[in-house]
């Protein structure tokens, strides 16, 4: 490997070192380093090497393996390795069916990526970032219904780590606090029996906090079949962060599946509401769901002061008949209704749909739902207050 070659090298391990900080793996400056001073010293005969080394210094939570791997052979092979590591590699290997793209190919492999080189097909772009960097963020723009197979596994490696809630809300409770603003007379008084009635300190109160109640009901009726899969990972990240949320799947009839999705594992959860007996990708009765929900689960879940999160495009079977009552009496028993709606992609979106004219008159807050960009907007209103309304 030459001089020129090697060093070309060393920057791309330290622009990747940066991609992977961006998607979300906590990467700092000495990890980088360390990260170049092994691979200087350690003698490379595969990418398999090479990406062994890197997952070893990079990643320190069994969660970021999955995403790690898909980054790096994402990664490495968008630009030319050099010779000498990728004669050894026997996925570097041309087959002799790619000789007739072997123009092509050639102008391809000769990109370097580096803080100058611009992706290709992104010419007209001052990026100083990788191309990976690039493929990110069209993922997260990208509706979830075009996703390819790839994709598909990189947003929901993506959705894992989402969160809906960041602070805690205060609640009318208080309690005893060192640091607190209120000065609580009762306790301090109390305290100065042992001092002959003479008060040494004052005790301090502040107001107890808890997390605000949320809770999703998701349709996954035939309409929404696509969304519905990609929303149930959703569903699955933040119930696994947050006790407070309840989640909800709907169609024909309505079914809890918090305690399904508190399995860690996605898979066994996914599989154990397999079970329910739901009506996957069947009509919706939008109606006879949200009074059923009024009636059973309303103060199971305790709904007063809640957000209620309404997954679905509003198309009922029933075309709206018996939903204006269910939807006025759940309007009532929560502090505030969004409705997430992927057909709210489309900036001429009307709702022209019986179920979708009823549902909008009570709902607070209308937010898009079909890609990545649209959910992490809703994690970030909810963290921002701007939504809770407390």
């Amino acid at each position: 490997m030459s001089k020129n070659e090697f060093d070309i090298f060393i920057n791309n391990i330290l622009l990747f070192c940066n991609l992977v900080r961006r998607a979300g793996i906590p990467v700092g400056i000495d990890r980088s380093i360390i990260a170049v001073k092994a691979i200087q010293d350690t003698p490379l005969n595969s990418l398999d090497d090479l990406c062994e080394i890197l997952l070893t210094i990079l990643v320190t939570k069994r969660d970021h393996i999955g995403i790690f791997k898909n980054l790096f052979h994402l990664f490495w092979k968008q630009i030319k390795m050099p010779k000498d590591l990728a004669e050894s590699d026997e996925n570097s290997i041309k087959s002799e069916s790619q000789k007739t793209d072997k123009k092509r190919n050639k102008k391809r492999d000769n990109i370097q990526i580096t803080p100058t080189t611009n992706p290709p097909n992104q010419i007209n772009r001052n990026s100083n970032t990788p191309l990976l960097a690039s493929t990110i963020t069209s993922i997260q723009k990208k509706d979830f219904q075009k996703l390819s197979q790839e994709e598909l596994k990189i947003a929901k490696d993506i959705i894992a780590k989402m969160t809906l809630i960041d602070k805690p809300v205060k609640t009318r409770r208080w309690k005893k606090n060192p640091t607190g603003n209120k000065i609580d007379v009762k306790e301090s008084i109390k305290k100065s029996i042992k001092t002959n009635g003479e008060i040494i300190r004052w005790n301090t109160t502040s107001k107890k906090t808890s997390e605000p109640t949320i809770i999703m009901l998701c349709d996954i009726s035939g309409s929404m079949k696509t969304y519905s899969t990609i929303l149930l990972h959703f569903l699955h990240a933040v119930v696994q962060k947050h006790a407070s949320v309840s989640a909800f799947l709907f169609g024909t009839n309505l079914a809890n599946v918090s305690r399904q999705l508190r399995h860690h594992d996605i898979n066994l959860a996914l599989e154990k509401i397999s079970r329910l007996s739901l009506d996957w990708g069947s009509g919706t009765r939008i109606g006879f769901v949200i009074s059923e929900f009024n009636v059973k689960w309303s103060r199971r879940v305790k709904t007063q002061n809640s957000t209620i999160i309404l997954v679905s495009d509003g198309l009922d079977s029933d075309a709206g008949q018996d939903l204006k009552k269910p939807m006025e009496r759940l309007r009532r028993s929560c502090e505030k209704i969004i409705w997430l709606n992927p057909l709210l992609r489309y900036d001429s979106f009307e709702p022209i749909s019986s179920g979708s004219k009823i549902i909008r008159p009570f709902a607070d807050v209308f937010l898009p739902v079909h890609n990545l960009k649209s959910l992490q907007s809703v994690s970030d209103a909810l963290i921002a207050k701007k939504i809770m309304g407390r």
